[in-house]
């Protein structure tokens, strides 16, 4: 059976304080409380939109090693999709994510993609500019 999360750090002394699950951000993220090594700290937001039929997901990541803009459409009736990405290497923590999923904003001017994502509450406003996503 899984454990409702209550409040509180996410991580303690660099480990998972506590398992579970939970219905809201019950647990608060820092990225200064991971204890491993610049390489190995990996975060990303990702966003989807569908209608059942169609979707559009948007990924954003800052890995250590390298940062990650990624935009895939989706068919799920044919099936069929396109994935048109964008690498950096060695971003280290300098894309800024946030440490919460209810606010901070992920700003990326790649050379290929214009990204965006600002955050309210509960609402995310995503935006992707990608120039060349068919070729």
């Amino acid at each position: 059976m899984q454990t409702l999360l209550t409040e509180g750090k996410l991580l303690k002394n660099g480990k998972l304080a506590q398992a579970g699950y939970s219905t809201y951000t019950a647990r608060k993220y820092s990225r200064k409380d991971i204890k491993s090594s610049k390489w190995k700290i990996k975060e990303w937001d990702y966003y989807i939109v569908t209608d059942g039929k169609k979707a559009v997901a948007l990924t954003v990541a800052d890995n250590g090693y390298m940062s990650l803009v990624s935009a895939s459409f989706l068919n799920f009736e044919k099936p069929e999709y396109k994935t048109s990405s964008e690498i950096k290497f060695f971003s280290f923590g300098k894309i800024g994510m946030p440490s919460q999923p209810e606010n901070g904003d992920v700003l990326l001017p790649f050379e290929t993609y214009r990204y965006f994502v600002r955050k309210k509450r509960n609402f995310a406003n995503a935006q992707m500019q990608i120039l060349r996503f068919l070729g």
